[in-house]
């Protein structure tokens, strides 16, 4: 592993981005450390590598968790070219000055390189200003979801069943796997997501904040009275982008990931996000609804417009495939969750 230092960048705006990231990662190690000084201490570092994949592991002093140098990047593109569609969160301005203009080949499939498509992208400043709020909503989601693999055991744990040092997000196929192993890890994916959840509630207390004080963040996220309830909803639509652009790993013949498919995922990952926040806040829960089936409609028509969601199998009959699957997935995280309980640093309800 060939670490990335983010301050090689030379565009001053990526590399401002490719920081911050960094020092979240940072705050996050510190913070783990001053709640769990017992335990070995955590690491955050980007690695060189050309593929979009991130990392929880073990390293001779502590735990290690590598985002791979793409990762940033391509979640800030994706989330420009989104933008791009008017039709995604319409209040904000279309058709002003340029701030942001572009054409490139885009990656389409994170998991096939060659899949590429040429992309014209176009912004104006509020819309460029959400586009990089969203995707580093989603660049948080995965640093703490890989935090939570260390968090639940599950790297420990991993390495004592498996021999293997680190856990990927996207992985070979084969690999000796069996169908228990793999019902485990889908089970372990979850719970990193449940972890990931809590800890972005933090990251949106402070985002609500700034919707009193900052015009750009109250045009993108305020809703009034209603602020944190809007946020909630953007938050899990861009979790869902974030899903959707990494599912092509799952069908590829070369690779895959043990996360469902992003739908049952993102509803997972609403889920607990909801469980957390209702404890946090006293919602509205119709406004929560309502915006979130329109924030949720939008992605997806912005995401089938660049080939990346096919919204016609979006039916009566799959949600509640769907929504039987997730029962599915709930009544197996007990029996699975065990399996790294003992090496646990936190304990659930």
């Amino acid at each position: 592993m060939i670490e990335f230092d983010p301050d090689q960048i030379e565009h001053e705006a990526i590399r401002a981005h490719y920081q911050r990231v960094n020092r979240r990662g940072v705050a996050m190690a510190r913070a783990i450390a001053e709640t769990f000084p017992d335990r070995p201490p955590v690491r955050f570092v980007f690695e060189e590598g050309d593929s979009f994949n991130a990392f929880a592991g073990r390293e001779e002093r502590g735990y290690l968790l590598r985002m791979a140098k793409p990762v940033p990047y391509l979640l800030l593109i994706l989330f420009d070219r989104l933008l791009g569609d008017p039709r995604l969160l319409p209040w904000l301005d279309s058709q002003g000055e340029a701030f942001t203009e572009y054409e490139l080949p885009f990656v389409l499939d994170p998991a096939d390189f060659s899949r590429r498509g040429r992309w014209s992208i176009r912004l104006t400043g509020i819309r460029s200003f959400a586009s990089s709020m969203l995707a580093d909503i989603a660049i948080a989601f995965i640093q703490m979801h890989e935090l939570g693999h260390v968090l639940c055991g599950h790297v420990d744990a991993n390495q004592a069943l498996t021999g293997r040092h680190a856990m990927a997000e996207i992985y070979d196929k084969g690999g000796g796997r069996s169908r228990a192993q793999s019902a485990r890890e889908r089970i372990w994916e979850s719970d990193a997501d449940a972890v990931a959840a809590g800890l972005l509630e933090q990251y949106l207390r402070e985002l609500e904040a700034a919707t009193q004080t900052d015009d750009k963040t109250r045009q993108v996220f305020g809703r009034g009275e209603h602020a944190i309830e809007h946020l909630l909803a953007l938050a899990i639509m861009s979790l869902f982008a974030l899903f959707a652009y990494i599912r092509g790993a799952r069908y590829s013949l070369r690779r895959q990931t043990s996360h469902p498919h992003p739908y049952l995922r993102a509803q997972y990952t609403k889920n607990m996000l909801m469980t957390v926040a209702r404890r946090a806040w006293p919602l509205d829960l119709d406004a929560f609804g309502e915006f979130l089936d329109l924030r949720i409609d939008e992605m997806l028509t912005a995401l089938e417009a660049v080939g990346l969601s096919k919204n016609e199998l979006f039916d009566d009959a799959y949600i509640a495939r769907s929504e039987r699957q997730l029962d599915v997935l709930m009544k197996k995280r007990t029996k699975y969750r065990s399996s790294a309980s003992t090496r646990s640093w936190i304990f659930w309800d």
